[in-house]
């Protein structure tokens, strides 16, 4: 629930005005000042129940004006108004000269125009009376983790508010009392800033968690949530929280015990830096409305890091912007509405990114802080969307200890609005944000942020490929009949390295330099330098020939009476050893042995070459069978029978030789 915010100078009007004298305080502003401070009773209904707020309007488009002209009251009605000091406390007091200079001011509406001439009179008073201001308190409770859910870890210590709450973060609310100075904020506990989520601009929080559900600011059409950043931004101030309607503080119709300045609030963050956050976005889109008067007097957003002792780091720590009488400030955009209170514009800057290089502060704290506040009038507001990035200020590799032969895509830091220009082997010149490198040495990126050239850093990362051991692979020999295992050796000169080998007849030794192998074809093999992880792979071809002679033997001739013995012949005829063996015992190394017995042969022949055997066998036939001889039974030779032919057996297939008396 939301406190009221006392201050030093403009509280008068309380449930009833009420003017303060010299002559029944003795010290008007020290009455003045503690009756309101004593009060602390929180916010209650202000005395003028007609009073409307201003709301946006699309420019151009038929809008009541809320607010009261002063030109539309007479001098008496103005003083009456206007006057808050009794007795003789604004003796000597110029009331024409204030309210020339509250005009000048661009306060031409009643509620600004009375907080202008408050501020004038009490000014008038204190210095009078010689009056000081009160001390404000400087430090604040951590907000209240409230209302929010853990979504997404936070990878910043949330930084980046991915938490879902506020934790860590110190939210103070306060008022304007001048643009270029810091938010005045009072000595109270009450100012911790009150806090939700998705409030519209019309809310009363002074801060809100903002998430993709809110939408797009009614005024300015960008998203709520920061597009760079994660499930949440924060969202300072609105329409509401950060005006005064003059007759007290007014929000969701709702008036609060201070009269004058407009609201304004503060988020703040210790961080300490290290090198996994040494590089911080601070993101931010903001809303103005241009109430017309001076500077120092306008509304205002303003984000900036400082060291603990509060001293900004550099310019390119911060950025500030308040808005400009009739003008639009620098990159900022008409957004076609107007406040109703008065019909002055409201103009908006998108989502803009801002990076900060931290490195030259690891180890030490620094602080952020967001501010947004209304105009020191009243009548006019400002709010703002911000989030914050962490990174590593760091060039990242795909790989740290990369390869000869692969490539390494290096990736400067995501900075929004940013720009990229590189120096290094073979990616000079390149404006992306990662490159494709292959060559050893030592590459630099200049990061120019969206706040200019002046803000721009350099990362450097040296890259050192490392090289590829070197293997001589072959086999000890051949495989064939006789050598049915071999050897494939590695040798390397890298120390240690890890081996292995696949293929189609790996027995052992697959993880060593020698594998033993019983099968011919392509062996991959794959040889690591333990200590850099570079691998050489190759290839190595085991030749098998286990190809058989192809033994064979000549038909052989039939052993007979006639032919006694012949000679086998075996082939191949070269090439080959030979053993015969055969009836009776009969063996023979000779390729064309000499036979006198029938009978079965065998031949095995062996590959000079390869040791492989081939067999044959052949029989051989053998006829040594006498003819059974006979003569037919003669007749008797006589004188009458004086010659007879003798008859032979058997009759066919035989020579036939005879012999007898007188040499027949």
């Amino acid at each position: 629930m939301k406190k009221f915010y006392l201050f030093f100078l403009p509280f008068v009007l309380v449930i009833q005005p009420k003017l303060f004298s010299q002559q029944t305080t003795g010290d008007p502003y020290k009455a003045l000042h503690e009756k309101i401070w004593g009060e602390r009773h929180g916010r209650t209904h202000g005395s003028n129940p007609n009073a409307l707020r201003g709301m946006i309007s699309p420019a151009g488009h038929a809008h009541k004006i809320t607010g009261t002209p002063v030109s539309s009251l007479s001098d008496q009605d103005l003083k009456s108004k206007c006057t808050f000091f009794a007795g003789d406390s604004l003796a000597g007091f110029d009331f024409n000269t204030a309210r020339q200079q509250a005009l000048n001011d661009g306060c031409k509406m009643l509620s600004e125009f009375k907080a202008h001439m408050l501020r004038q009179q009490v000014t008038y008073v204190k210095g009078k009376y010689n009056i000081s201001t009160p001390n404000n308190n400087s430090s604040y409770p951590q907000i209240p983790n409230t209302g929010g859910k853990l979504m997404m870890p936070s990878l910043c210590n949330n930084i980046d508010f991915e938490d879902g709450v506020f934790t860590g973060w110190t939210g103070v609310s306060g008022y304007n009392a001048n643009s270029n100075n810091p938010l005045t904020v009072p000595a109270s506990a009450l100012t911790v800033a009150v806090t939700s989520t998705n409030q519209n601009i019309y809310g009363c929080a002074d801060i809100n968690m903002i998430t993709s559900a809110y939408g797009n600011d009614p005024v300015g059409g960008f998203p709520g949530k920061d597009p760079n950043g994660g499930l949440y931004s924060v969202r300072l101030g609105g329409f509401d929280i950060n005006t005064d309607d003059g007759d007290g503080y007014l929000c969701a119709s709702q008036k609060w015990n201070y009269w004058g300045p407009a609201n304004g609030e503060y988020l703040e963050k210790t961080i300490t830096v290290s090198a996994a956050n040494s590089l911080l976005s601070f993101d931010f889109a903001v809303v103005l409305n241009d109430g017309g008067h001076p500077n120092g007097q306008q509304p205002y957003f303003h984000v900036f890091v400082t060291n603990t002792a509060g001293v900004v780091l550099s310019s390119c720590t911060q950025y500030y912007v308040q808005a400009a009488a009739g003008v639009p400030p620098a990159g900022f955009t008409n957004s076609g509405f107007v406040n109703t209170y008065d019909g002055s514009l409201l103009y908006y800057k998108g989502w803009t990114s801002n990076s900060i290089n931290l490195t030259p502060y690891i180890g030490s704290n620094v602080k952020i802080r967001f501010v947004a506040a209304g105009c020191s009038n009243g009548g006019h507001m400002g709010w703002a969307y911000v989030d914050a990035i962490c990174d590593n200020a760091d060039i990242n590799t795909t790989s740290v200890s990369p390869c000869v032969g692969t490539n390494v895509t290096l990736t400067a830091p995501a900075v929004a609005g940013g720009t990229y220009l590189w120096t290094g082997p073979g990616v000079t010149g390149s404006t992306s944000q990662s490159v494709t490198v292959s060559s050893s040495g030592t590459y630099t990126v200049a990061v120019t942020p969206s706040q200019g050239a002046l803000c721009s850093y350099t990362l450097t990362r040296v890259v050192t490929f490392n090289p590829l051991p070197s293997v001589s692979a072959a086999p000890t020999g051949s495989l064939n009949c006789t050598n049915v295992t071999t050897q494939i050796g590695l040798a390397t000169t890298t120390s240690p390295a890890g081996f292995i080998t696949t293929g189609p007849g790996v027995t052992g030794g697959s993880t060593t330099s020698s594998v033993t192998v019983n099968q011919g074809g392509t062996y991959n093999y794959t040889v690591t330098d333990q200590t850099s992880g570079c691998a050489t792979t190759g290839a190595v071809n085991v030749t098998q020939n286990t190809t058989a002679p192809g033994a064979s033997i000549n038909a052989p001739s039939v052993l007979n009476c006639n032919t006694t013995s012949q000679n086998l012949v075996g082939n191949p005829g070269s090439g080959v050893t030979y053993n015969w063996t055969g009836p009776s015992g009969f063996t023979s190394t000779n390729g064309s042995p000499n036979i006198t017995l029938g009978g079965t042969y065998n031949l095995t022949v062996t590959s000079t070459f390869n040791g492989c055997t081939s067999t044959a066998n052949t029989s051989v036939t053998q006829n040594t069978t006498a003819p059974s001889a006979s003569i037919n039974a003669p007749t008797v030779l006589n004188c009458t029978n004086t010659a007879q032919n003798l008859v032979g057996n058997p009759g066919s297939g035989v020579t036939y030789t005879w012999s007898g008396p007188s040499s027949f």
